[in-house]
C-alpha cells in the first residue's frame, strides 16, 4: 500500500507524551500516533520518494500498513483538509450590516493618558449626537441586515454625558426590535462615573449590557485613568460598581494592560475577584513603542509567563472562568472557531459619529480616507466600504496566511493595527504574540482535560493495537 499524495496545513503539539495535531483550515484537533506524526509532518513540507523509503525502514510491514490506512481514514472521512499549497487571495460576496456603534457623543468627563480619542472628543471640540441621526442610524441597522438577530453598541466619548439621548436610543432600538421581529442585543460601553440608581433600573428593564472600563485597583487605575480636572476616577467608578451589581443588570470589566501596571498584575487580579465581577477582559495598550506606557518585549515575556501561570491553575479555581482572555481561547479551540476577520469592521458592522458620519469602526473616527459616508445624507459608498473589507481576510494579509493561529485570530484588531502600525493589516505586535501564546497553553489546557469519553475513537479497530487516532474537538 503507498502512501496517500496529499497536501495539508497542520500545526504539531506534543502535550504530557502524547501527540496532537491541529487541522488549520478546519480548526480541527486530533490525537494521534506518535509514528503517524513524522508521516504527517514531512506531508506538510510535501512527501518526497526519497524520505518515504527511509522513513518505511523505521517500521515493520505491519505497522507501515497500519499507519496509512488510518491516514487514508483521515483523507476519505474528511478530517484533514487537502488543498493546494498556494493561497489564493480571498474574495467575499457583499456583505450586509447586521452591528452598528453609535457614538453618542464625543466628549468625556475623563482624560486617560493612553486615550485614543484625543480624551474622549476626536477632534478638538465636543458633539453630541441628535435625535435624528439616532432615528436614522437605527432604521438603516434594521433594513439594512437580513439575518434574525442584530447588535447596537452605545459609545462615546463618555456616551452618559449624553444620557436623554442614551435613553432615547434605547427606547427606540426595543420599538424597532419588535417592528421588524428580530431579536436585538444592546451593549453600553462606559467609564462607570455616571451612574444612577434610576438610570440602571431603567437600563435593567430594557435588556442593556454594559461594559465598564476599570484598570485594577487604584493604585494602577489612577496611574492612567484621570477625571476631566485630573482627579482620581477610581472611586467614582467602584462605588457605583455596588449600585452595578445590585441592580442585576449584566454587566463585564474591560481593563488596560501596559507597560506601567504590568508589575502589579496578580494586584488587579485581586480587586476584580475582590469586587465579585461576574466577567473581565485584560488588553494590551494601543500605543506607539516610543510612549512611557507601551508593552516592551520583555513585557511580553513577562506577560506570557502570567498567562502559564493563570491557565495552570484555571482547571480548580472558579475564579479565572470569568476570565474572558481565557474562556474564549479555550471556546475557540473546543468549538473549532473558524474566523476569516477578526471582527465585522466594514464587512457588518459600522460605526456613527454625533455628525452622521459613518466609518467602518469606531477605533477609525476621524481619519478622513475611512470615512464611507453620512447617515443624515443618506449616503454611503459600498465600493470604498469594500475596498476597506477586502483586504482584511486572513489569506490576503502576508503577515497572516501563513500562521498556524490564523483561523482562531482573525488576523487582529484593525483598528488597533492602525493606531499603532497605521497599517490595517499588520498585526500588532504585542497582541499578535499574546494571542498565539495563549491559544498554544489552551490547547494544552484542553488536550490535557479531556476524558476518555469524550474522545472520539475514529479506529475502534486499532483500540487493541494501541493504534488509536482520536478526533477530539
Amino acid at each position: 500500500m503507498e502512501l496517500p499524495l496529499i497536501d495539508t496545513d497542520l500545526k504539531f503539539f506534543k502535550i504530557n507524551k502524547r501527540y496532537y495535531v491541529l487541522d488549520i483550515p478546519s480548526s480541527t484537533l486530533f490525537e494521534i500516533h506518535p509514528k503517524l506524526e513524522k508521516i504527517l509532518i514531512q506531508s506538510v513540507h510535501n512527501l518526497s520518494t526519497d524520505y518515504l523509503n527511509v522513513l518505511k525502514r523505521e517500521y515493520d510491514f505491519l505497522d507501515w500498513m497500519e499507519l496509512i490506512g488510518e491516514l487514508q481514514y483521515l483523507i476519505e472521512h474528511q478530517y484533514l483538509t487537502i488543498y493546494s499549497s498556494q493561497i489564493i487571495p480571498y474574495e467575499l460576496k457583499e456583505q450586509k450590516i447586521n452591528s452598528l456603534t453609535l457614538n453618542v457623543c464625543h466628549d468625556c468627563n475623563m482624560c486617560c493618558v493612553y486615550c485614543y480619542q484625543n480624551y474622549g472628543t476626536f477632534t478638538k471640540e465636543s458633539e453630541y449626537m441628535s435625535k435624528e441621526v439616532v432615528n436614522k442610524g437605527i432604521e438603516f441597522l434594521f433594513k439594512e441586515s437580513p439575518d434574525s438577530k442584530v447588535f447596537l453598541n452605545i459609545s462615546g466619548g463618555e456616551p452618559l454625558l449624553n444620557e436623554e439621548l442614551v435613553k432615547y436610543v434605547v427606547q427606540t432600538a426595543r420599538e424597532y426590535e419588535d417592528k421588524y421581529e428580530k431579536e436585538l442585543k444592546i451593549t453600553l460601553i462606559t467609564n462607570g462615573t455616571l451612574f444612577e440608581k434610576e438610570l440602571l433600573n431603567e437600563l435593567v428593564k430594557k435588556r442593556v449590557e454594559l461594559i465598564i472600563t476599570l484598570d485594577g485597583r487604584s493604585e494602577e487605575h489612577n496611574q492612567m485613568r484621570l477625571m476631566a480636572n485630573h482627579r482620581p476616577s477610581y472611586n467614582f467608578i467602584y462605588d457605583r460598581l455596588k449600585w452595578v451589581k445590585e441592580s442585576g443588570i449584566k454587566y463585564r470589566i474591560k481593563g488596560i494592560i501596559h507597560h506601567l501596571n504590568l508589575p502589579y498584575f496578580d494586584q488587579i487580579l485581586e480587586m476584580y475577584e475582590k469586587a465579585q465581577v461576574p466577567a473581565f477582559q485584560l488588553e494590551p495598550v494601543i500605543a506607539k513603542a516610543n510612549e512611557e506606557y507601551a508593552l516592551t518585549q520583555s513585557d511580553i515575556e513577562q506577560l506570557k509567563k502570567y498567562y502559564d501561570q493563570l491557565f495552570d491553575r484555571y482547571q480548580k479555581d472558579e475564579f479565572l472562568k470569568r476570565f474572558i482572555n481565557l474562556t474564549a481561547a479555550l471556546d475557540c479551540i473546543a468549538c473549532k472557531k473558524n474566523l476569516g476577520y477578526t471582527c465585522g469592521a466594514g464587512k457588518n458592522h459600522l460605526c456613527i459619529t454625533p455628525k452622521g458620519d459613518i466609518y467602518p469602526c469606531h477605533l477609525l473616527v476621524g481619519e478622513e480616507k475611512f470615512l464611507l459616508g453620512n447617515i443624515l445624507e443618506g449616503t454611503l459608498d459600498q465600493e470604498l466600504r469594500k475596498r476597506f473589507y477586502q483586504p482584511l481576510h486572513v489569506l490576503n494579509r502576508e503577515s497572516c496566511k501563513n500562521c498556524w493561529a490564523r483561523y482562531f485570530c482573525g488576523g487582529g484588531c484593525v483598528g488597533e493595527n492602525y493606531l499603532s502600525l497605521k497599517s490595517l493589516v499588520k498585526p500588532y505586535p504585542p497582541r499578535c504574540q499574546l494571542t498565539k501564546h495563549i491559544l498554544k497553553k489552551a490547547i494544552q489546557v484542553y488536550c490535557s482535560s479531556l476524558t476518555e469519553e469524550k474522545k472520539l475513537n475514529l479506529t475502534p479497530e486499532r483500540r487493541k493495537k494501541g493504534r488509536e487516532i482520536y478526533r477530539i474537538s
